[in-house]
């Protein structure tokens, strides 16, 4: 039953994470009412249940009866999974969860965000950072390793985009990539900074080879790698271990 709530609170944020990755994108506050995006009619408590509004109209919306993107289930969904994982994996210890689902909501609105636009908004990666500190607070690690950690991950980044460039003439890393990293080293150690680095170059390059496959070309948002990365690392701190004992 614990599971079942993480999931439903989680498809809940689900939705928000729609919106939010949309009106941080248009400029829209994300206080108003939610509309229809083909024809913008205003949206009732019917049309806003996560998941089961989408099923239930049949993927349509009810009012223009244009097809409802499958980003919206899709998000819900996934955000709702990520709960439960987290809900799983931290049982009876509320803070934590609490902590991790928070930071979740960010990188789910950071990946949306990359995916759709190639971009990573400053206003996320603050948040996520001012998150960072928080738990590094909550995990009681001491401040000033907390920000060596952030600030060298902020340099391995900025030579590898440097060194690229200069080689390649192309960009490599975006410098939204190149600030996440200073964001995601508030959150690991030494350890768990190696762990971080080899996920996110493994997922890196799956999504870069969906991408061609797709024939979206070349360039591919990297910040759903770093993103996905940093949850596991978090989420599943003994996989930090069992890759630093290995390595």
């Amino acid at each position: 039953m614990f599971l079942i709530c993480a999931f439903i609170l989680g498809i809940v944020f689900g939705s928000f994470i729609t919106l939010a990755s949309h009106r941080l994108m248009t400029g829209d506050s994300l206080c108003g009412r939610s509309r229809c995006p083909k024809c913008k009619h205003k949206l009732n408590i019917l049309d806003l249940f996560p998941l089961f509004s989408y099923m239930l109209q049949g993927a349509k919306c009810r009012y223009c009866k244009k097809n409802i993107s499958v980003r919206y289930p899709m998000i819900e969904f996934t955000t709702g999974m990520l709960f439960a994982i987290i809900a799983n994996e931290f049982s009876g210890n509320n803070l934590e969860i609490i902590s991790l689902c928070l930071i979740t909501v960010g990188l789910m609105i950071m990946i949306v965000v990359d995916f759709e636009h190639y971009i990573i908004p400053d206003e996320v990666q603050i948040y996520l950072a001012v998150l960072g500190i928080i738990y590094a607070v909550l995990h009681q690690n001491p401040l000033l390793y907390t920000l060596f950690i952030s600030i060298f991950s902020f340099a391995i980044a900025y030579l590898v985009k440097v060194v690229f460039k200069h080689i390649t003439k192309k960009d490599g890393l975006g410098f939204g990539d190149v600030k996440f990293f200073a964001v995601a080293g508030l959150y690991l150690s030494i350890e768990g900074l190696s762990a971080f680095l080899f996920i996110a170059g493994i997922l890196g390059l799956v999504i870069a080879g969906f991408w061609r496959l797709s024939n979206k070309g070349a360039r591919f948002p990297f910040g759903p790698a770093l993103a996905t990365s940093l949850y596991i690392c978090i989420v599943f701190p003994d996989f930090i271990k069992l890759f630093f004992y290995a390595s």
